[in-house]
């Protein structure tokens, strides 16, 4: 995204103009953050939806700039030359983007990449973590994982609850999950799917296979390459699944089969 909206061709030509084009990209990153949370619709279009119409105001942004004889933000002629701004500009970057990376702000550790944070946070009641977290339960259901679909299917019917998500406010949608995970064999979508279409009984929850696994514990960076038992329970220690790090070392005493 930092590239993206930081393209020169798409992006003002002054410096006081690429000030204020980052300042509105932040933002409106934020206002649509909330404006498409409340409207019950996926939170990761806040990063996207502003870029064209940001584009679109370049020329307007560098012409209001050049009309403005003199600005406190603006550097005075007597300032540092255009290559040593920009190399103070790049050295503020560099240090930032370093802070946040050891601190796990951004990067390939990032545990927002991962079910467990979100589970975490909708059981705190972030604000739509909730939703987020049914449309990464929805994903890994499509690619296969049979528990990501029964959990799916019981989170529409606690968001049809709660009214928080405008997609899933008819608890009869929770029955394509269910479905799903009964198709591949998972007993407790059978169950619940009963339970949707009889309107009795209690939905039941339970937790995911080694099959499961190597589907639900990808995050943001694409496939995990580990398949043997004992490191698929590490890494999913390591992501934070509740009761999986117990299960290290019955697997290592098995030679790492099922």
């Amino acid at each position: 995204m930092h590239l993206l909206f930081n393209d020169p061709s798409t992006s003002p030509r002054t410096e006081l103009g690429r000030i204020i084009y980052g300042a509105l990209y932040g933002l409106s990153t934020c206002a649509l953050y909330e404006l498409l949370g409340m409207a019950g619709m996926p939170t990761f279009y806040d990063k996207l939806l502003q870029v064209p119409w940001l584009n679109l105001s370049v020329k307007r942004i560098d012409a209001a700039v050049r009309l403005t004889a003199r600005s406190p933000v603006a550097p005075s002629p007597g300032s540092l030359t255009p290559a040593r701004r920009n190399l103070a500009y790049m050295s503020v970057w560099a240090v930032v983007f370093t802070v946040m990376s050891v601190t796990q702000a951004v990067g390939d550790s990032h545990p927002g990449q991962w079910l467990p944070f979100w589970r975490h946070a909708c059981e705190d009641g972030r604000r739509y973590a909730c939703p987020y977290l049914a449309d990464l339960q929805v994903g890994f259901c499509n690619r296969g994982s049979a528990w990501a679909c029964n959990e799916a299917g019981l989170m529409h019917i606690a968001l049809s609850r709660s009214g928080e998500d405008l997609r899933r406010l008819d608890p009869a949608g929770a029955a394509e999950p269910f479905r799903r995970g009964c198709e591949l064999g998972f007993q407790a979508a059978c169950g619940n799917l009963r339970t949707l279409t009889s309107g009795t009984g209690a939905f039941a929850a339970a937790p995911p296979t080694l099959a499961d696994y190597p589907i639900i514990l990808r995050g943001s960076k694409g496939e995990i390459s580990e398949r043997k038992p004992s490191e698929l329970y590490a890494l999913a220690c390591h992501e934070g699944w509740p009761g999986t790090c117990e299960h290290i070392s019955a697997a290592l005493g098995q030679g790492g089969q099922n």
